[in-house]
């Protein structure tokens, strides 16, 4: 059989949430429906393919190519966590298709009632699957999710309707670059760092470490580009998911919706992980770069908040 789209095309990437962070919010919600947000984010600018093991919280298995077999069709089960150098148990999302792939293969997670591995079928609803805080949920029926039968080594996975069972419960753990052979470093980072400017559609003002000052928990504000490229106005991504000053190698971070951004030393925190989707940046607890009621004025408070669609929260990459 021919699988249309195999291989893929285009540039996979993205950077599903890492394990042992709750979401905020109170998630999950009361019964009867999925978590809504979420969702994979899109590679960016110079975004590599970062690979993840599928851990199933309650019985602390991941998600694993039954028996490593290359075969379409092939299930998907619950397995002791193996090594970097298995590549049955990880995975990435492949935004421009709107999948979830293995590694071994690049083949898709296809909900066809239990959860098998397939080659990319363009339009076919049962690959469209996202991560929404903590769960896996198809993206036609969000109140369809991921649901693990039983819980020991062996177990199946289906698509079940949502209703806040432990065994709904995923989280995502990142593989190291450095136990992963072969793993690419983010595009533009094999010499010297890329770096850019995180510049406001609302009136082209970029982001800037307060006066400079590289000690953690220093505020991130909005000001005018200065000439000359000065380290506190310029970024660069580390290929874990973050996005780090060229000032001090700092990741920024709200600690809530409605906190201002402040720097801090990268430590896998979902909310201190940000990535550019379209024209928002969003961190992996589902919120986006805010600038405090649209101020235009140097000095404005840049914070974390749900996304509303306005210019305030809009940004492109300027690279130097």
């Amino acid at each position: 059989m021919a699988y249309p789209g195999y291989p893929p095309q285009g540039q996979p990437g993205g950077y599903p949430p890492p394990g042992g962070y709750p979401p905020p919010g109170g998630y999950p919600p009361p019964g009867g429906y999925a978590p809504q947000g979420g969702g994979y984010p899109a590679a960016g600018y110079g975004g590599p393919r970062t690979y993840y093991f599928i851990l199933h919280r309650a019985s602390g298995l991941f998600m694993d190519i039954d028996g490593g077999n290359r075969n379409p069709g092939t299930r998907v089960i619950l397995w002791n966590k193996k090594g970097a150098e298995c590549d049955n148990q990880q995975w990435y999302s492949d935004p421009p298709s709107g999948t979830i792939r293995s590694k071994m293969h690049d083949f898709c997670l296809t909900a066809e009632g239990q959860l098998v591995v397939k080659p990319f079928q363009p339009g076919d609803p049962n690959q469209q699957l996202e991560w929404a805080d903590t769960v896996i949920r198809n993206k036609h029926t969000p109140n369809k999710v991921l649901e693990v039968s039983g819980g020991g080594p062996g177990a199946p996975v289906g698509l079940k309707d949502y209703n806040g069972n432990p065994n709904q419960v995923f989280a995502f753990e990142l593989v190291p670059a450095g136990g992963a052979p072969g793993f690419p470093q983010a595009q533009g980072q094999q010499g010297p760092k890329r770096l850019f400017f995180i510049a406001s559609d609302l009136n082209g003002k970029v982001l800037d470490i307060k006066e400079g000052n590289a000690a953690a928990g220093t505020q991130v504000v909005m000001w005018s580009k200065h000439g000359g490229n000065p380290k506190n106005q310029l970024w660069y991504t580390d290929g874990q998911g973050h996005i780090l000053s060229a000032l001090n190698d700092m990741a920024f971070i709200s600690q809530s919706s409605g906190d201002n951004i402040r720097m801090k030393a990268p430590s896998g925190d979902p909310r201190e992980q940000w990535y550019l989707e379209g024209q928002k940046i969003l961190n992996r607890a589902g919120l986006c770069l805010d600038i405090r009621g649209g101020g235009q004025h140097d000095g404005a408070d840049v914070l974390s908040y749900k996304y509303g669609g306005s210019s305030n929260q809009h940004w492109k990459f300027q690279y130097v």
